[in-house]
């Protein structure tokens, strides 16, 4: 896949960009989600992890379309997470009660 978008509709799509075309084709959505998808960030190729107005984030495995984890403690929308340098499995989620995570 090229691009991931979160949506209101409480999804997450991954869009094949290699296409000659300015149309790029959704190649999977995964659902799990309760609320809108705010934010998502890749921690390898094949996981990426997502932030949503459901006060979770949710880890997924990209080939399978998987969630493999659900991880709660915001008390509040969660807007946005990006992965911490040096690779492997951790992250930062911020949301909308003020806190970051680790």
């Amino acid at each position: 896949f090229g691009v991931v978008s979160g949506s209101a509709d409480n999804t997450l799509r991954l869009w094949d960009t290699s296409g000659a075309g300015a149309e790029g084709a959704a190649v999977r959505c995964l659902e799990g989600h309760t609320n809108a998808v705010h934010a998502a960030c890749a921690l390898s190729p094949s996981t990426l992890v997502t932030a949503s107005s459901d006060e979770t984030l949710k880890v997924w495995d990209v080939e399978s379309g998987s969630c493999r984890a659900t991880m709660w403690g915001h008390r509040g929308p969660v807007t946005c997470v990006a992965a911490l340098p040096g690779g492997g499995r951790r992250f930062v989620s911020g949301s909308e009660d003020g806190d970051l995570r680790v």
